[in-house]
């Protein structure tokens, strides 16, 4: 079991998250974004079920929550999924692809994944989803708009937040945690 944090907030936290995970196979994690980075979302525990952690990023926290979730009852239902999948019933009306995560990338968008995995390696897959024209963020053409909202995690820089320790309002600001919406 993962250590509990002794600060009262992220204790409660923390035992949500575990909670979440015995009921629901996964916690969703909702990161509020701002100038310097898009909002985004990741999934906790989903390796229970026999999947990779699922990391959305640049759309509405909500909507991202969704996608995973959806995800996850996929999973539930036997469907797996793999760094090169498409797959077409997951966001409705649009296919979506799921892209391997570098460890590096993992460690800086997803510390609640380390916590609960105690520090042990685990795979983490990116859902990219295509604009609205059906372009993919690694396309020519694509908006710079668009594939700022949603880097692609498998070739983009780590962010310089990452490499950077925020002072810890800015930290408090950045990480939001949310449990998983159980009627979507």
């Amino acid at each position: 079991m993962p250590a509990f944090s002794p600060d009262p907030r992220r204790r409660a936290a923390e035992e949500k998250c575990l909670a979440d995970i015995e009921a629901f196979g996964l916690h969703v994690l909702r990161i509020r974004g701002d100038d310097e980075y898009p909002e985004y979302a990741y999934s906790v525990g989903l390796p229970t079920l026999g999947q990779p952690e699922v990391l959305v990023l640049g759309l509405p926290a909500d909507v991202a929550q969704a996608l995973i979730n959806r995800v996850a009852d996929l999973v539930d239902e036997g469907r797996r999924f793999a760094d090169g999948d498409t797959v077409h019933d997951i966001a409705d009306g649009f296919p979506v692809v799921f892209r391997a995560v570098p460890a590096a990338q993992a460690a800086a968008h997803c510390k609640w994944i380390a916590w609960y995995h105690e520090g042990a390696p685990v795979e983490v897959l990116q859902l990219v989803y295509p604009d609205r024209a059906g372009r993919w963020p690694w396309e020519a053409g694509i908006d710079d708009a668009f594939a700022w909202q949603q880097p692609v995690l498998a070739t983009a820089p780590v962010p310089a937040w990452a490499a950077d320790p925020a002072p810890p309002a800015r930290k408090a600001r950045r990480r939001s945690v949310t449990p998983r919406f159980t009627n979507i």
